[in-house]
């Protein structure tokens, strides 16, 4: 990747049934499914105080963290 070249964040909206460490492994891969915290952390004014009560229709910003994988 070029110096100054970045790829955007991207959003994406919950689907039933999902949660984010399923989201985590679906755009970073089974071996980085830890990083559902950092999908957390980004979307907490989004999903709340807790983690686990994520809804269908919430838009998550999914940062890219390319450069730290």
């Amino acid at each position: 990747m070029s110096q100054g070249s970045k790829i955007q964040d991207q959003v994406h909206t919950v689907q039933p049934g999902e949660n984010l460490i399923s989201i985590a492994k679906a755009y970073y891969g089974p071996k980085y499914a830890a990083h559902w915290i950092t999908l957390y952390n980004l979307n907490r004014n989004v999903i709340g105080e807790n983690p686990d009560l994520i809804q269908s229709g919430m838009e998550l910003v999914i940062p890219d963290i390319s450069e730290f994988l």
